[in-house]
Formats: structure tokens, sequence, C-alpha cells
């Protein structure tokens, strides 16, 4: 009898593990995954942004993000009581390890720099012809026009966060995106100066160390300083946004440029460090 039982349950636990998961598990599953890709691409959201990026009820986003905390791969921010993914994502996937950066190294110095300087900052990366805001603090802050969004894409040129971006690319990749411009709406723009006229342009940009932007309709500034990983390699910029009318560009720069530039450096720091750590799980078999 006791051989008879053993068997039976051998092959009731054989069935249960063969079994695929119900549909409603696997619905669930999905929910949280497409959670934590839009915590991913938009770190620093709150509640309300998160049930609006996933499309989930109240309820099923509570659920779901408690279950996350409990699960230690999102955080809570206390004071801002936003959400980001947390250090223990990078076990997922590399896909996730190649974003976690964002929220784990440029998010905290992003916010003490807001801090430090009282105006918007935001970090913005390449993204084809486009620069992609990665993270802002503009919601957090009462001194702008208008409110940019994590996920916001801008063009290329026009913009003074494009502009530095452009300047401290190496020549070939320099070359090569602005040729991706060519086949773009931007294009126009691109032809008001020859490719010399360009080239002279972003030097005087990258010798510079900074590049800036008056926009009169909205009466902001815009102040963008690089986040150099080496002479010829650019991760991203830092801008930040102010009112025109409470000082001129060259102002804000020396004013704000020293707070700047050290947000930058422990920008690239950290990530070159995250970087290093990633490569090394990965020949360790940990990734």
């Amino acid at each position: 009898m006791g051989t008879g039982l053993n068997v039976a349950s051998q092959k009731a636990l054989a069935r249960r593990v063969d079994t695929p998961p119900r549909q409603h598990d696997v619905r669930s599953l999905l929910k949280g995954l497409n959670l934590l890709e839009v915590l991913n691409a938009h770190p620093g959201l709150c509640f309300r942004e998160i049930c609006e990026k996933t499309a989930l009820s109240e309820g099923t986003a509570f659920r779901m993000l408690r279950t996350l905390l409990d699960l230690k791969l999102i955080k809570l921010d206390p004071h801002t009581r936003t959400y980001s993914v947390a250090q223990r994502v990078m076990t997922l996937s590399h896909g996730y390890d190649a974003e976690g950066w964002v929220s784990a190294i440029a998010w905290p110095r992003l916010k003490q720099l807001g801090q430090i300087i009282d105006w918007p900052v935001s970090l913005l990366t390449l993204s084809g012809a486009h620069v992609l805001v990665r993270a802002t603090t503009d919601e957090f802050s009462h001194m702008v026009f208008g409110v940019s969004r994590a996920g916001a894409k801008l063009p290329i040129l026009g913009s003074c966060s494009g502009a530095t971006l452009l300047a401290h690319l190496n020549p070939v990749e320099q070359a090569a995106r602005l040729a991706l411009l060519e086949t773009t709406t931007q294009r126009t723009l691109l032809a008001t100066r020859s490719r010399a006229e360009w080239r002279a342009h972003f030097e005087a940009v990258k010798h510079n160390g900074w590049s800036g932007n008056v926009q009169p309709d909205t009466r902001q500034s815009f102040l963008s300083f690089p986040v150099k990983l080496n002479e010829n390699d650019v991760l991203g910029v830092i801008t930040i946004k102010y009112f025109t009318s409470a000082m001129k560009l060259e102002d804000a720069a020396s004013r704000y440029g020293p707070a700047m530039r050290a947000a930058a450096q422990g920008i690239s720091t950290g990530y070159q460090a995250w970087i290093s750590d990633m490569d090394q799980g990965a020949d360790n078999g940990h990734v």
C-alpha cells in the first residue's frame, strides 16, 4: 500500500509540474513585467502616472506594486512617493541591466543637483535622430513653465542638449549622426550650414564646455553640460531650464556650472563602475 501511494503521489506531482500555468497567472505575470518595463523606461513615477502608463486599475496597480516592493524589485522614494526599479532587477535580464543605471546611478545625483540649484534638471541621451529625456525633476519644481516627462523626445538640432551631445561625439560618429539627420525632417535645419560650419560650431561648443538656448516663446532658457566618459565619448547631457528673466546664459553657466560638472562627473564615474560590475557578473555567469 505504501508503495502504491508513493507512486500515485509521484504521478500527481508529475501532473502538477507538467500542467501549464493558468491563463490568469500568465496575464498577471505579463502585467507585472510590463509594469517593470514602464518603471525602467520612466524612473520616478508616482502611483497615478503608473496607472496611466500601464492602463492598470488602481487596485491591480496597488497589489502589483506591493508585491514588487516585497520582492525588492522596485523601490519607493519615501519623500517624493515615486517608484523606480531596484538594483535587484538586474538579476532578471541583461536588458534591464543596460537601463538600470538611470534609476540607480543618475537619478539620485539628478535629484541632489535639483535641490542645490533650485531649477529643474534633466538627463538626456541620444536616441536615433532625437535626444531622449531619461529622467527629470520637472514635476518636483514649480520654477518652470510646462512640465517635461521622462520618455519625451526632442530633435537633436535646435536644442542645446542635442548640440552638446553632437559636439562631444568622436568625428566618425558625429558624421554618421549628421548623415542620419539628412533623412529626417531635420534636414531643413541641417541645410542652413555647411558640414564645415557645423563642425566648427560643434568644436566651439566642445571648447566652451557647455551649450545654451533661449526660447522667447516660453520665456525659458536652457543650459547643457556633457556627461563625458572620455574626451571622445559622451554618455548624455545634464540640462537645466530657468526663467530667462532671471539671468543671462553666461551668468547661469558661471553660477551653476561647477555643480552641474560635479553631478556629470558623478554620473560618469558611477556608470562606468556599473558597467564594470555588469561585465564581471557576466564573466562569472551571474547575469
